[in-house]
């Protein structure tokens, strides 16, 4: 009997289904399927299945594999801006650079350059998937190996991840446990990273507030009435940082 070429769409990586797919991967690593950065091939069947029902998206394993890849690097490229001592912080304690230096390290790579404003939404989902893998791009001989066995593994893969039915019958969309997979609201336990990112901007608003509360207490001793227009002109000195500390540094009343 002739085969029939299986179509295979080309990839939407939204944000929608780039959480979807770190959701089924951490499926996978509960199940023992996917370890240390090494995908089995039941976890590869299940993965293609499961994201089709899922978004109606048919890729094979080439095409996930590729994109657990990706997100894997992206991941370690956020583990090296934190321990870059040469990078500045923000606000929220979030790596920045200079333009030159964003376009070098990611040389033109759109994603990467995002990270410039702060790490994607699916950030606690990355570390859950790749904390303990290894993401400097090299690959060790398991993985090595594993990349030739799924060579020999295409044809006999394609044969069962693009089809819209499951061993069992199943239709598309028709999987009980992919439905909730994919409707369940991503979950916003806060990793490591993001909860010392979260600690030190804590830490730097207790700050503010207490030297906007000294400076209020400084204008009181300098005579100032709260209803006063110069009263209220210490409240712009708050809204910067220098200003702020030049008038709280300020040895007299009469200065202030």
């Amino acid at each position: 009997q002739k085969k029939i070429a299986k179509k295979i769409d080309k990839a939407n990586w939204s944000i929608k289904n780039n959480t979807l797919l770190l959701q089924l991967l951490s499926e996978q690593i509960d199940l023992d399927n996917y370890n240390k950065g090494i995908m089995s091939r039941e976890g590869y069947r299940q993965l293609c299945t499961k994201y089709y029902c899922a978004t109606g998206l048919r890729h094979d394993s080439k095409q996930l594999g590729g994109r657990i890849r990706t997100l894997k690097q992206m991941y370690g490229f956020i583990k090296d801006m934190h321990t870059d001592s040469g990078l500045g912080r923000d606000d929220q304690g979030w790596p920045t650079a200079s333009i030159e230096w964003w376009d070098t390290k990611t040389k033109g790579c759109l994603e990467l350059n995002k990270l410039k404003w702060g790490p994607p939404e699916y950030f606690d989902l990355l570390e859950h998937c790749f904390h303990d893998v290894a993401v400097d791009g090299s690959k060790d001989e398991e993985e090595l190996n594993e990349d030739e066995e799924q060579k020999n593994e295409v044809e006999e893969l394609r044969e069962t991840e693009n089809s819209p039915m499951s061993s069992s019958g199943q239709k598309r969309g028709s999987s009980t446990s992919t439905r909730s997979t994919a409707d369940s609201p991503v979950k916003k336990s806060k990793s490591p990273m993001l909860k010392k990112l979260g600690s030190k901007q804590e830490v730097a608003e207790a700050k503010l507030e207490d030297s906007i509360k000294q400076a209020q207490q400084l204008a009181k001793q300098a005579g100032l009435d709260e209803s006063s227009s110069e009263f209220y002109a210490v409240s712009h000195i708050c809204k910067d940082e220098a200003l702020l500390k030049f008038f709280i540094n300020m040895e007299t009343s009469e200065g202030r």
